[in-house]
């Protein structure tokens, strides 16, 4: 398992969490319960499409800096 793969099962369970919160959260604060929810399904949709869409890896990069020429 990868490290995106990690952070979308971390935020699954944030999410999951907040949302057992419902009952008791949402008789107080309805706003800011609805605020966190979206907020935490938004992540959770970033690192799914991150893990989904990955870059290609940069080929023109090289793994060093050039050396700088030597003084005589």
């Amino acid at each position: 398992m990868t490290e995106v793969d990690h952070a979308a099962e971390h935020a699954y369970e944030l999410l999951r969490q907040h949302v057992q919160l419902y009952r008791t959260a949402i008789h107080c604060e309805p706003h800011a319960w609805r605020t966190r929810c979206k907020e935490l399904a938004e992540n959770l949709d970033w690192i799914l499409f991150c893990r989904d869409h990955r870059l290609p890896p940069d080929t023109k990069k090289t793994p060093y800096p050039p050396m700088p020429p030597r003084l005589p």
